[in-house]
């Protein structure tokens, strides 16, 4: 295992990667944050965005709700982001990444209350595959809890990462603004065993 990478919000090293600010400041509240979200009129397409919550309450997307997303979309949140009751995420236009963040200054340090990601009850991450692939990257010092989902790509950071039922992921590395490395691993033979012919 690694250690869990440190993710503050930093707003310039998104606006390098050729991302804007949603709503020109951050949301102080989920609920506002969540209309925007929602709202396709304000993600014209090519355009990739930062949704800065700088609140700890729970982002909640709780129905048969499709977003689609013709950029990329970064949520960057000081709370939690609960997806449950079949929402679902769908790429158009090309490839994009969801960034599903609560944001975290310290590496290594774990938090059990008000940053938990969970996607449950069939939360869809729509294509796979080219020409509009979705990848994800999920990121949080609470604890991910994944059932229910049907196949994503993409990775997954937290302390711990549960998964249940009915999950598949893809790893898929998805360059993050601000993380300075990406992790990976290798692998090789580690037993031969010879048979006389």
């Amino acid at each position: 295992s690694q250690t869990l990478p440190a993710l503050p919000y930093d707003l310039a090293k998104w606006s390098n990667a050729g991302f804007q600010l949603a709503n020109g400041a951050a949301f102080a509240d989920c609920a506002t944050a969540k209309s925007w979200i929602t709202n396709p009129a304000n993600r014209p397409p090519g355009t990739n965005w930062v949704v800065r919550i700088a609140a700890s309450c729970e982002l909640l997307f709780n129905g048969n709700e499709t977003i689609y997303l013709p950029g990329s979309l970064a949520i960057l949140t000081d709370g939690s982001i609960t997806m449950q009751n079949h929402p679902t995420w769908q790429s158009v236009g090309g490839n994009h990444s969801l960034y599903l963040i609560s944001v975290n200054s310290a590496a290594g340090v774990c938090t059990s209350t008000g940053k938990n990601i969970t996607t449950s009850n069939q939360t869809e991450f729509k294509n796979l595959a080219s020409p509009d692939r979705l990848d994800v990257f999920i990121y949080t010092s609470g604890t991910v809890s994944m059932s229910n989902l049907s196949a994503m790509n993409g990775q997954v950071y937290g302390c711990p990462v549960n998964v249940a039922n009915q999950t598949t992921l893809n790893y898929v590395p998805v360059f993050v603004p601000g993380l300075t490395t990406v992790t990976g691993f290798r692998q090789n033979i580690q037993y031969i065993r010879e048979v006389a012919p």
